[in-house]
């Protein structure tokens, strides 16, 4: 289970992903918007 999955199942009320400086590519990023998504919760 990948960490945004996780943090998408608690209540939490926002996401914010950055990947400016981060090893994060665009794939990386889609699948942890994904995650929220699933949750039906806004990043």
């Amino acid at each position: 289970m990948m960490v945004a999955e996780v943090l998408a199942s608690t209540d939490l009320d926002v996401a914010c992903f950055d990947a400016e400086h981060s090893p994060f590519d665009r794939r990386d990023i889609d699948s942890c918007l994904l995650a929220f998504r699933a949750e039906q919760k806004p990043a």
